[in-house]
């Protein structure tokens, strides 16, 4: 090429010298806008790499691999499978046997999930897996979530519930070792149920109200789920329910449907009971009142006091009634409240002989 051609190149020290000197003056003088300059707007960059990994996915384009369940088969990119999710390294790396047992699942059954997927060295080889365990819209949520690392129930191609759908994900997420997808299956379902907690809290909404607002149907389609007979009862997403079970116990437990879903799903309602019990008034530290709340007549007058009876009306407020001037309730014994006017609690009283 004839040197007329050739591009000129500085080769001494100007440009660079140049350059650094700018860079130093220009640090030295505004360093915190100099470094607002250079840092990338993280917000914008992770935009534009969840763009670019979708479209790869729905492309296909450079794919290398497939990925088959059912009747659907997803061109795919090793790099993205097996740098995101181990089971997919260790599918295509050198193949595994079924049989291994699930860490933090090992109580579940669905109809989708029972042993882990055979993946011979032949199917590693030719860089095709198949997926035979859950159902291919399933396998799409979790496919998604590998190449763009988020979750949006809304965009989830599917009729599920939000409660079913987030159970579904959990479960996927512990099916293919991947932490970041049972985290955000949580935290995903346990925004949808304060948001419902807070809303039926505020309103406490009964009847029709009571059903469009809480979803009942999909909640007890999701507690069914949680609680299944081979559930393990310990579980991330039962306690979630649970708890929002419990937030809200003052709708839910006057309601039908809810005493019969109690009947139905036994594991539910034990780990109900057992939340409810722990949270029962002690009555053994209670010191009782030493008169009638209406006549003020204490037990030591004599006077209206052949029976003596509790009541609290609305509130964990203890009253006593002479019989004169009593509610309907039943009575308990007048030494209980003979000990009260002493300022002494009766530490032998027991609820049951009320």
């Amino acid at each position: 090429m004839d040197d007329g051609m050739q591009p000129s190149i500085p080769t001494g020290p100007s440009l660079l010298t140049a350059g650094t000197a700018a860079a130093t003056a220009s640090t030295s003088r505004t360093p915190k806008l100099r470094e607002k300059t250079l840092l990338p707007n993280l917000a914008i960059t992770n935009q534009r790499f969840y763009n670019h990994d979708l479209r790869l996915l729905e492309e296909g384009y450079l794919s290398d691999v497939k990925v088959s369940c059912g009747n659907e088969t997803w061109d795919l990119h090793k790099i993205i499978l097996c740098s995101r999710c181990l089971w997919f390294e260790k599918a295509f790396a050198a193949g595994f046997a079924a049989g291994c047992q699930m860490r933090h699942l090992s109580g579940w059954e669905t109809s989708a999930l029972l042993t882990l997927t055979r993946v011979n060295i032949q199917e590693s080889q030719s860089g095709h897996v198949t997926i035979q365990e859950f159902e291919p819209e399933k396998v799409y949520w979790m496919i998604r979530y590998i190449y763009t690392g988020v979750i949006n129930i809304k965009e989830l191609r599917t009729d599920s519930t939000v409660y079913a759908a987030c159970l579904d994900l959990y479960i996927l997420g512990d099916y293919f070792d991947m932490p970041e997808l049972r985290s955000e299956s949580l935290a995903c379902l346990t925004a949808h149920c304060n948001s419902k907690a807070g809303d039926l809290q505020q309103r406490q909404p009964q009847g029709e109200a009571l059903k469009q607002i809480m979803d009942l149907e999909a909640l007890f389609e999701g507690l069914k789920l949680a609680f299944g007979d081979n559930a393990d009862e310990g579980n991330p997403v039962a306690q979630i329910l649970l708890n929002l079970v419990h937030k809200t116990r003052f709708c839910l437990l006057p309601n039908p449907k809810f005493l019969e879903l109690l009947g139905q799903v036994p594991k539910f309602s034990v780990a109900l009971m057992k939340v409810l019990y722990g949270q029962q008034y002690d009555l053994r530290g209670v010191r009782y009142p030493s008169k009638c709340a209406d006549c003020g007549v204490s037990p030591g007058q004599g006077k209206h006091f052949d029976k003596m009876y509790p009541f609290t009306h609305q509130s964990w407020e203890s009253r006593a009634y002479c019989s004169e001037c009593a509610p309907d309730a039943e009575e308990i014994p007048t030494n209980i409240f003979r000990a009260a006017k002493r300022r002494t609690p009766y530490a032998g009283f027991n609820p049951g002989d009320w």
